[in-house]
């Protein structure tokens, strides 16, 4: 089994199945670019060849943005969290200066220990959510 992204070859496992029979297989790999990938596995099937390539497409990010809405400061939980990790970037916005034109910029929000939820970021939240976007909710004491 081989795996190919862009025409390159990422990954490879050498496989024996009996007829009839079906397993699964684990192939490992590193995206070093995003953006769409367009991905082919491929086996050796002999003598049948012409059902022996398997094609996909996938999209990926640069970074996963996260905007963390706080009461007061930022978490200092998940800043430790996530301060490793160099594909996740956070923005920090304290709930008395929220910018809701912010929002579509983001696919996550973290709604962190807030005092109160508005009329007007309800309304938003629920917007952000009919449009696809995640939410956490952290609550306060």
């Amino acid at each position: 089994v081989k795996l190919f992204l862009n025409n390159k070859q990422f990954s490879v496992s050498s496989v024996d199945i009996d007829k009839n029979q079906s397993q699964i297989v684990k192939l490992n790999f590193t995206l070093k670019e995003h953006g769409i990938q367009h991905g082919r596995v491929s086996i050796i099937d002999n003598p049948i060849t012409f059902d022996d390539d398997f094609f996909f497409t996938l999209q990926t990010s640069p970074k996963l943005e996260i905007l963390s809405i706080n009461s007061n400061n930022p978490n200092p939980y998940l800043s430790r969290l996530f301060s490793n990790n160099n594909e996740i970037e956070i923005k920090n916005m304290s709930e008395k200066t929220i910018d809701f034109n912010d929002f579509d910029n983001y696919p996550f929000i973290i709604l962190n220990e807030l005092s109160e939820f508005s009329s007007g970021l309800v309304s938003e939240i629920k917007r952000f959510r009919e449009q696809g976007g995640d939410i956490l909710i952290i609550p306060s004491e």
